[in-house]
């Protein structure tokens, strides 16, 4: 629940998230927005296949089978109007490595390894179809500007 934390959540590199709008609808209060990270695809397919037969494959976006769920999984939080928009960034992936004689290449490699997940967000990509208070928020709280959408 992003209205809920202080800070925007530092988003991992090439990691596919869904940007919730999310409303109670017999309160009319302001939407609210949270984040789903959808699992990467050496931990889940980004497919289901639901169904196979001699003649077809039915194959469905598993953004897709967590959308249709939304309602469900947010109901317990009162929300009933739920919708999600897919994003991802791409964060400067440049590594500068130091030549500082006093550590190995390998310590060095690890340290811009780590650096690199701190990088500045380079490219930002989201629905078409987002609303757009959602997207000002989103590129409020990531400091984005406009050459990175």
């Amino acid at each position: 629940m992003l209205d809920a934390i202080p800070t925007f959540p530092s988003l991992r590199d090439g990691s596919i998230y869904l940007a919730l709008y999310l409303q109670k609808k017999q309160t009319k209060e302001k939407f609210h927005y949270a984040l789903i990270e959808l699992p990467r695809p050496e931990k889940l397919s980004r497919f289901f296949v639901f169904n196979q037969t001699e003649q077809a494959t039915y194959v469905m976006l598993i953004d897709d089978v967590i959308r249709y769920c939304l309602n469900d999984i947010f109901a317990i939080f009162g929300y009933d109007n739920c919708k999600a928009y897919t994003i991802k960034i791409t964060k400067d992936a440049e590594m500068d490595l130091d030549a500082d004689v006093s550590k190995s290449f390998l310590e060095l490699l690890a340290i811009g390894l780590k650096k690199r997940r701190q990088g500045r967000t380079v490219r930002f990509v989201y629905d078409n179809d987002i609303p757009n208070e959602l997207l000002r928020f989103i590129i409020k709280k990531m400091s984005l500007q406009k050459n990175t959408l």
